[in-house]
């Protein structure tokens, strides 16, 4: 079982700048990241991960006899200010792409996160979760649904077609 506090945004006195930081727990640091990752997201869309400062508040255990004594990993996530954040690095096409299709899964119910990328002249979206069964659908027909409809996202109007 995961614990996930709301995001928060956080008061620094400073009049133009809002920061925003969650904390999240997982069963290793790296899930606990992901999820404080997502939780930002909801609230900043374009959250690239280099704009994220992760605390490790807590390495977790597995717990001694039968699990006794088990604790989750717990990390905090802070977005940095927009004056110290990178710049975008993803192309729009890509970003609108993972945009697009992170909607979608999570509107499907499915928790996963996805990452987008140029692949040479085409765009690439990976996802990873558990359990993404419902998303593939019965003999690829969900996936290859999606794909089409993002292929018509990505593209729009344009003349030029991008895979």
């Amino acid at each position: 079982m995961t614990e996930t506090d709301d995001l928060q945004p956080v008061d620094d006195g400073e009049d133009d700048d809002t920061e925003f930081a969650t904390i999240a727990g997982a069963t290793t640091i790296q899930e606990a990241k992901r999820k404080a990752l997502d939780q930002l997201r909801k609230v900043v869309p374009y959250v690239n991960e280099a704009d994220v400062d992760f605390v490790v508040m807590g390495e977790g255990s597995k717990g001694g006899f039968f699990g006794r004594g088990k604790s989750e990993a717990r990390v905090e996530a802070r977005l940095r200010p927009a004056g110290e954040r990178v710049a975008g690095d993803l192309p729009p096409g890509a970003e609108a792409l993972r945009e697009f299709v992170q909607t979608t899964v999570e509107l499907m119910g499915i928790e996963a996160h996805v990452d987008a990328s140029e692949v040479g002249e085409a765009l690439k979206a990976d996802i990873s979760g558990d359990d993404l069964g419902l998303l593939i659908g019965r003999h690829g027909a969900t996936i290859d649904a999606l794909q089409y409809i993002a292929g018509i996202v990505v593209n729009g109007a344009r003349r030029d077609r991008r895979q």
